[in-house]
């Protein structure tokens, strides 16, 4: 009766190629909460489970899909890194830090800029800069824009390249940004629920309920194209 029809809601198989361990610094295992795919290189950034403090930053080349390589690393003994994006020679990551009040923040959520070298070393800080919330969790950067999501008290905060504060939006349980042409998209939860924002003007065109997403202080992802 004529060709299968193709349903990509079940249609999906996935095989693994390649596994690595995660970091242990200072004794404690960490656990990897994102990761950004950049040409042949993965940026994976990590936290330590529960209400302690400690993350990480890795840099592999995956040029071989099943053999990566790492090149790089930084430890955070006193920070969460709890998501991580690449752009131009330089690392952007957001999460909570335990020592926030030494650089007179008035929460843990931050934002950091690394810079790396031409072999993917990580070679110094470019700025940190303190984010409303209790804990930064996703982070999206374009030509001219970065783009940041926090949760609870906080929600969508955007800086240009200069790291000038373009504009706050509360969301309540924001947890995930993305963006295409047209549209700056925030997953926020309790329950899931899509937040859709003009990227021109940053006004609110649409907000509509997913489900789900309803466990507190959780992960969850959102990424967007032009088609989905």
């Amino acid at each position: 009766s004529g060709d299968p029809v193709n349903d990509p809601k079940s249609n999906f198989a996935f095989i693994l190629q390649a596994e690595v361990s995660a970091p242990v610094y200072g004794g404690k295992a960490l656990m990897a909460t994102h990761v950004a795919i950049k040409d042949s290189y993965a940026f994976v950034s990590y936290n330590i489970r529960g209400s302690e403090y400690g993350g990480g930053v890795e840099i592999f080349d995956v040029s071989s899909v099943t053999a990566p390589q790492i090149l790089s690393l930084a430890a955070f003994l006193k920070a969460d890194v709890n998501a991580i994006d690449f752009r131009d020679g330089k690392i952007f990551i957001v999460g909570a830090m335990e020592n926030f009040e030494e650089y007179e923040f008035e929460s843990p959520a931050y934002f950091q800029v690394l810079t790396v070298n031409s072999s993917m070393i990580i070679t110094g800080i470019d700025t940190i800069i303190d984010i409303p919330s209790f804990s930064a969790n996703g982070i999206k950067v374009t030509s001219d824009r970065i783009y940041i999501t926090s949760g609870d008290n906080g929600g969508l905060t955007v800086f240009d390249h200069d790291y000038t504060r373009l504009q706050e939006t509360a969301i309540f349980d924001a947890r995930s940004v993305d963006v295409n042409g047209d549209n700056v998209f925030v997953l926020s939860g309790q329950p899931g629920t899509i937040n859709v924002f003009d990227i021109q003007t940053g006004a609110s065109v649409n907000e509509f309920p997913i489900g789900g997403a309803n466990t507190p202080h959780s992960k969850s992802e959102i990424s967007a194209t032009n088609q989905y």
